[in-house]
């Protein structure tokens, strides 16, 4: 059960008030992101998922576009006083939210992540000195959605944080490629999971492996390896194999069709 908390009440001081401005840079936060001191929890996913969404755009018109979006309710200048006006429409526009509701805490998160179904959610706190990882006063809120908002909460503010980045959080790994985030961040606990990473294939080991070819399926292609007795059913998929140094591949173990 999520704990009931302080609001989301803190000064545009907060990120140099606080005494852990090493760590905030760390996690990729060189400054106070979410403008308010009312409503964090929702400007912070806006900021969120403008930064997913221009991140992950393959599309270089659109993600120009997207970025000068993202910068326009992030820009740190003259202009905060915009930037904080900008962070609030952009909040209104999408969540369609009650500007006089009063003050935003961590409580409404829940209610705030229907409105970012294709997204997880989940939230990081300070453990300890050194460390930062999940915390257990919150679920992963959309769990099982393509993408990812992460947000790191201090001193009941939240701020959102780019947790693809691999060095930013301790104990915590976050795979692209499958979208799962790890919370045993160990080197060893890495390593096994890029040897089975789930988005990777199951006979090769590579990413992104193509489908069967109308060559494959026409010749109903089945290839043994001599090596690894491995059983390969896509042409490409073994010559991948091949020019792998090392293989993930299961010798005891036949693919199925």
């Amino acid at each position: 059960m999520v704990k009931r908390s302080r609001p989301c009440k803190v000064s545009s001081m907060w990120y140099v008030e606080s005494k852990t401005v090493k760590k905030h840079k760390n996690l990729g936060l060189r400054r106070q992101l979410a403008q308010t001191e009312t409503h964090c929890p929702p400007v912070s996913l806006v900021i969120g998922r403008k930064h997913a969404e221009y991140k992950n755009c393959k599309d270089k018109t659109l993600r120009k576009r997207l970025e000068n979006e993202y910068r326009q309710i992030t820009r740190a200048d003259k202009t905060t006083g915009s930037t904080a006006h900008n962070q609030m429409e952009a909040a209104l526009q999408l969540l369609r939210m009650n500007e006089k509701r009063g003050l935003h805490n961590q409580d409404d998160l829940e209610k705030l992540a229907k409105a970012f179904p294709t997204y997880r959610i989940c939230v990081c706190v300070q453990l300890g000195v050194q460390t930062i990882t999940l915390s257990t006063d919150f679920p992963i809120y959309n769990d099982g959605a393509p993408n990812i908002i992460a947000l790191y909460m201090e001193r009941s503010h939240f701020e959102p944080f780019d947790i693809t980045k691999k060095s930013l959080v301790a104990n915590v790994n976050y795979c692209e490629n499958c979208q799962k985030i790890i919370t045993d961040a160990s080197q060893a606990s890495r390593k096994n999971h890029n040897t089975r990473c789930a988005a990777k294939c199951r006979s090769c080991g590579v990413l992104k492996c193509p489908e069967k070819t109308m060559e494959d399926l026409a010749t109903e292609y089945k290839k043994k390896c001599d090596t690894c007795r491995g059983t390969f059913y896509k042409k490409a998929c073994y010559e991948q194999h091949l020019a792998k140094s090392s293989s993930p591949v299961n010798p005891k173990r036949k693919m199925t069709k």
